[in-house]
This record gives structure tokens, sequence and C-alpha cells, in this order.
């Protein structure tokens, strides 16, 4: 008589329990990867973000008329001023947004400092004698955060 070759039961139960690990590994090996590539897009997302809001910052306070105490009011997370063509500009934040005037710029920022810094490069709280101003700016989307930092130097100064 002819013996038919056949898996056993405890074969079958052992293959199902090696491929069920080598799934496990395999799926947590793909979930990492997903989210190191949602924090990429995250990051770059955030790192845009910031980026656009200091390059429109600069170009407008790059414009200031002058640094007598009418044209330009210091503090330490807000900056009022007047460009070359009257505008009052003010720049603030109000809780997480960013605010131009009274117009929301941006979601996610965390935070706005402004420093100002006379000929000699020294700390300064006199609008007279500032020459150039250093802008910092935080943001925060999903966990990715980033800081950005310029330095500004008006050109009517």
């Amino acid at each position: 008589m002819l013996k038919k070759k056949a898996f056993t039961l405890i074969e079958m139960i052992i293959v199902i329990t090696v491929l069920s690990i080598v799934a496990m590994i395999s799926a947590n090996v793909m979930y990492q990867a997903f989210q190191g590539t949602f924090a990429q897009y995250d990051l770059g997302t955030v790192d845009s973000q910031a980026r656009v809001i200091l390059v429109k910052m600069t170009s407008e306070i790059r414009t200031i008329r002058s640094n007598a105490t009418s044209d330009l009011i210091l503090g330490a997370n807000t900056i009022t001023f007047t460009d070359v063509l009257g505008n009052t500009i003010t720049y603030s934040l109000s809780g997480n947004t960013l605010m131009r005037n009274a117009q929301p710029l941006a979601d996610s920022v965390t935070s706005l400092a402004f420093s100002y810094y006379n000929a000699s490069h020294n700390v300064t709280a006199t609008s007279t004698e500032v020459r150039y101003i250093t802008v910092t700016i935080g943001m925060t989307v999903e966990a990715q955060s980033i800081v950005l930092k310029t330095t500004i130097f008006p050109r009517n100064f």
C-alpha cells in the first residue's frame, strides 16, 4: 500500500507561527518607514511655511521709513513701523497665530521674538539707535518644530 505524504497538524501550526512572526516583523518595519516619511513631510511643511513668513516679514521690515520714534515702535514680541509708503504695519503673536495688523498671517506659530541692535552690535531699546533687527520665529506642525532666525538691515537706517 502506498502511503500519502501530507503535513501533520504540528507542522502546519509551526509554519503558521513562523509566518506570523515574519509578518509582524515586516509590518513593524513598514510602520516605521511610513512614520519616517510622514515626519519628513511634516518637517518640510513647517520649514517651508516658516521660511515664507520670514521672507514676507523681512521684505516689509526692510522698508521701514526711519528709526524715528514715530516710525518704529519696539517690542520683544511685537513690532510696529511705518513703511516708505506711509503704511503702518504691526507684527504680533496672538495665541498661536501670527498677526499682520489685525489679519492672521500664519497659524501654528509657537514663538515670535524681535531683538534690536545699534551700530556697535549691542542690544538697544531706543528706536533712534536701531540699525538692525533680528527676528526669531518658531513653528510647530504635528510633532515637528522648527525655529528660524534672520537679521534684517532696514534700508533707511
